[in-house]
């Protein structure tokens, strides 16, 4: 179960990438926040909102990552 998951948001956020692109490409807007400007307030928002909880779930999961590699690597170097 878990890995079907994750194999299938991995197609998911292919499909997204490539509709992203794809509308960039139509819109002649090479960026996503100029893309989402030419949608009002709205979406102007949305976009901001997501790209800061994106970026807070990367610094989030890599501090709790890198919080288990050096918990591992303390009790390998002091059992």
């Amino acid at each position: 179960m878990g890995l079907s998951l994750i194999v299938g948001a991995a197609i998911l956020n292919y499909f997204t990438a490539k509709l992203l692109v794809l509308a960039s490409t139509k819109a002649n807007q090479p960026k996503y926040f100029d893309l989402a400007t030419g949608y009002g307030e709205a979406m102007t928002f949305f976009v901001k909102l997501i790209f800061f909880l994106n970026n807070w779930g990367i610094v989030v999961g890599y501090t709790k990552l890198v919080n288990i590699q050096v918990s591992n690597s303390m009790k390998s170097l002091f059992p």
